[in-house]
């Protein structure tokens, strides 16, 4: 995953760069990656959709013990 600031309301990429294994299960709160539907789905309902398209951006919430708990669209973002 890349990390990203937010400048004027775009993501732009700060140059860093995170591995994270993610569950297929993990939830996904979507709307635009979903065909406008806001919903939420299963990272492993989400992985094809995703695959050759569009840019997506997801904020990744987190537990206490700093575990991602789930994924949410930044659908407020634009990706550059």
């Amino acid at each position: 995953m890349k990390q990203l600031r937010t400048e004027r309301g775009a993501a732009v990429p700060t140059g860093v760069v995170h591995e994270v294994t993610l569950l297929p299960q993990t939830p996904v709160e979507v709307e635009q990656a979903a065909g406008g539907k806001p919903g939420d789905m299963r990272l492993e309902e989400l992985v094809d959709r995703l695959r050759g398209g569009p840019r997506w951006v997801f904020v990744l919430d987190y537990d206490g013990e700093g575990r991602v708990q789930s994924l949410r669209e930044a659908s407020w973002l634009t990706a550059g």
